[in-house]
């Protein structure tokens, strides 16, 4: 009986260890973060994406389409000299690396759980509030909406990592030179349509249409109009002072002393 009960206890101090052992394995056992679950899906044949767009109708800016299969298409949209929209276009292949430590990093920010503080009115046309969207292989899709500044450092750490992804432009020529494609949207990316397309007639839209940029300039040109008009004025008011504080010149004495012409010698 009393081997038994020895077996009994031997039994249970067995049992309690593996319980302690898994216990402390899933106390140490990290849980996923909001992004991690988001991303944790995997889907045969097909790949997570990251779309970051940060363009004002004034003055330009990129767009940025990367996959984990390590494809990378940059948009890049400047206004030249005579005021026109053009557009440059890199598309690069085979940078699994660059774009596998973005979506580390996403994880490691955990970019999902960062909270945002939305626009909630147009601001400058010259300003250009970071849109991103995310999507996973099961293709589920999550949109970060403009905001008035990056929130926090983890946020604009992942902002600047995307941005830095232009030095690869570097060593490629652009597959696209020339006026803006507003219909351009990469190969593989046409879930971003229904998302993007809102955005055109906003003062963020990357495509923005003649209203909006006609809209811009005239902003921009009564700008620079009431600027010139502070300059002028401050011009003015110096010259005014500058002219109470003159003494009489030379010339102003001269006139003063110099006999009146009416006054005519008398005759010899």
């Amino acid at each position: 009986m009393d081997r038994l009960s020895n077996k009994q206890r031997l039994a249970f101090g067995c049992v309690s260890l593996l319980m302690m052992i898994g216990g402390q394995a899933t106390a140490e056992e990290p849980e996923p973060t909001v992004t991690e679950r988001f991303f944790g899906t995997d889907v045969d044949g097909q790949h997570a994406a990251v779309v970051l767009r940060q363009i004002s109708p004034l003055f330009g800016g990129r767009e940025y389409y990367l996959s984990d299969a390590g494809r990378l298409i940059i948009v890049d949209i400047r206004r030249d000299e005579r005021g026109l929209i053009n557009e440059r276009r890199f598309e690069i292949e085979k940078l699994e690396e660059d774009t596998a430590a973005v979506f580390k990093l996403l994880i490691a920010k955990d970019i999902l759980a960062i909270p945002l503080e939305l626009e909630d009115k147009p601001g400058p046309t010259c300003t250009n509030p970071p849109l991103m969207l995310l999507r996973n292989a099961a293709g589920d899709v999550r949109a970060l909406p403009t905001i008035k500044r990056a929130p926090s450092k983890a946020y604009e750490d992942v902002l600047m990592a995307i941005a830095a992804l232009m030095q690869k432009t570097r060593a490629v020529e652009p597959s696209y030179l020339g006026n803006l494609d507003e219909d351009y949207v990469p190969m593989g990316f046409e879930w971003t349509t229904p998302i993007l397309a809102n955005g055109k007639t906003t003062r963020w839209a990357p495509h923005a249409t003649a209203a909006d940029v006609a809209k811009a300039e005239q902003e921009y040109q009564q700008k620079v109009r009431l600027q010139l008009q502070i300059i002028e004025e401050a011009k003015r008011k110096r010259i005014q002072s500058a002219d109470k504080s003159k003494p009489a010149s030379d010339a102003d004495s001269a006139e003063s002393t110099e006999p009146d012409g009416n006054n005519e010698s008398p005759e010899e």
